[in-house]
């Protein structure tokens, strides 16, 4: 079995200091020895570099959860988003919220780059702040302090201003812990830790994070066999059963035709019959009209799209519509399925609300 050695991120010029967690020793220790190639290596960022915010995401999907994650805590980043480098948490705490770690950039960049000149490729790089436990205990870990409060793992500057460090204390009547040996802690908590963060995703993705074997697609190959089954068999029946709905259909069409006209079609064409009662009635808003029907159309292409409201400019020839949308980027869906119908779209500002994706979008007919 791999033996798991931890370190703080490598100083140039400094040789490296590790804790080790062998499979059959009960703690983790302090080691002169260096890890194996078949070892595993923890790298803790601290808290005062890797940050973590919590908040409540609406999707599950890796790539809507990143979208979503830089979004909802954008205006708390000290630096541009796109200078930050995000990784969100797999699972969600009881109350329904995920951890948000982000850190710069650049000193990410250099972080890999020097673990790459010692080797280090394949280590896994770990907020310190995942590994905390919650408790209500601050840790000195002499050059910062650790805590959590409301669930959020903090880390507090030892270079920040007294009066600063001291109502954070206050303010949260913690009790402060002297840690001598801060590595040996974390490697301590992380031993008793389910699952932590990894930074080393996207774009600095290990290389054996990115491979794959042809084999692990065996089992997923079964399945897909059992599936394309069940699905054959399941088609024979929602054959029999539209068949049975379009009788139903046609029943509460002509029922509605009485109920709106109040008398019988003349002919078996209700699409017809409809039509020309409708050319008999007085004037309404086509514009209105079509571009509702069109709207409606588009939104098949989106069956979990529940539209919160609509609004139609007369004078503009404008309808104004406001969405729920199940994840990032179902807006363009929508869009790109209303022009190809003939309609000109602009897409407004989308946001979370309520741990759901809102947003909203005007439609008018290409002339």
């Amino acid at each position: 079995m791999r033996s798991r050695f931890f370190m703080f991120p490598p100083v140039e010029g400094a040789e490296a200091s590790y804790v080790v967690w062998h499979p059959k020793s009960a703690a983790p220790t302090r080691t002169t020895e260096r890890p194996g190639a078949s070892d595993q290596v923890v790298v803790f960022v601290p808290g005062t570099d890797a940050v973590v915010h919590r908040t409540r995401l609406p999707s599950r999907r890796a790539a809507d959860l990143l979208r979503a994650a830089t979004f909802a805590i954008e205006d708390e980043l000290a630096v541009p988003a796109e200078r930050t480098h995000v990784v969100v948490s797999e699972q969600q705490d009881s109350a329904g919220m995920r951890s948000i770690y982000a850190v710069d950039v650049d000193l990410m960049t250099t972080l890999v780059a020097e673990l790459h000149d010692r080797g280090l490729d394949r280590c896994h790089v770990v907020p310190e702040l995942s590994v905390l436990p919650e408790s209500e205990v601050l840790y000195d870990f002499g050059d910062r302090m650790l805590g959590t409060v409301d669930r959020r793992a903090i880390a507090v500057d030892a270079s920040w201003p007294d009066d600063v460090q001291a109502a954070i204390v206050r303010a949260n009547t913690r009790t402060i812990e002297r840690v001598a040996d801060p590595l040996l802690q974390l490697a301590q908590w992380a031993g008793h830790s389910s699952a932590f963060a990894d930074l080393r995703q996207g774009v600095f993705a290990t290389s054996s994070s990115k491979a794959f074997s042809l084999g692990a697609f065996r089992t997923p190959a079964l399945l897909v066999m059992a599936l394309v089954v069940v699905s054959l068999l399941d088609l024979g029946l929602s054959v029999r059963a539209m068949e049975n709905l379009e009788g139903q259909l046609r029943s509460s069409a002509a029922n509605n035709f009485v109920a709106t006209f109040g008398e019988d079609a003349t002919s078996g064409d209700l699409a017809a019959a409809a039509k020309a009662k409708l050319a008999a009635a007085p004037e309404i808003d086509n514009d209105f009209v079509s571009m509702t029907a069109l709207l409606y159309s588009a939104l098949e292409s989106a069956p979990d799209v529940t539209i919160t409201s609509l609004r139609y400019d007369r004078d503009r020839g404008e309808l104004s519509a406001a969405l729920n949308y199940p994840a990032f980027g179902t807006d363009a869906q929508v869009k790109t399925a209303a022009e190809a119908q003939g309609a000109v779209v602009r897409l407004g500002d989308t946001g979370v609300e309520n741990g759901l994706v809102v947003g909203d979008l005007t439609l008018e007919l290409r002339p």
